[in-house]
């Protein structure tokens, strides 16, 4: 079993189509339909019901995609973990200022900020100025 064909999954349950899935992927719809075929003989039950043209997913399919849609979260979150941890830009950003700078400073800069990196959370601290050196030496 692998990621893509838990994606390849969720999307035939999204889309109710076995070809509009395919095009969503950017797949064929032999290659997607053989996977998810795969991935059931792997798992030992039926995702999906197969009706003509018409495609539900079984009770057993929907504890299967419920799992799909958690490993697929979680592995997006790692890899987010991973690049916030290459990038430092990526990951949060604490701004200690004092707040008769702040009115002044942050909305000059922070849109621009924003825009240039929006993954990035910001937490801004308005403090006086021994507190926020305080916290700088904490950490």
């Amino acid at each position: 079993m692998n990621l893509r064909d838990l994606e390849y999954a969720l999307a035939v349950a999204k889309h109710g189509h076995f070809s509009r899935a395919a095009e969503a992927c950017d797949v064929s719809q032999p290659t997607l339909s053989g996977q998810i075929r795969k991935l059931e003989d792997e798992l030992g039950l039926q995702i999906f019901e197969r009706d003509g043209r018409h495609v539900r997913v079984t009770t057993a399919g929907e504890t299967v995609l419920a799992y799909a849609r958690q490993a697929l979260g979680a592995t997006a979150d790692l890899r987010h973990a991973a690049r916030a941890s290459r990038d430092p830009l990526v990951g949060p950003l604490r701004l200690g200022i004092i707040s008769t700078l702040a009115p002044y400073l942050l909305p000059h800069f922070l849109p621009a900020l924003h825009a240039r990196h929006p993954e990035m959370p910001l937490w801004i601290s308005e403090e006086l100025t021994g507190a926020s050196i305080a916290r700088v030496h904490e950490g």
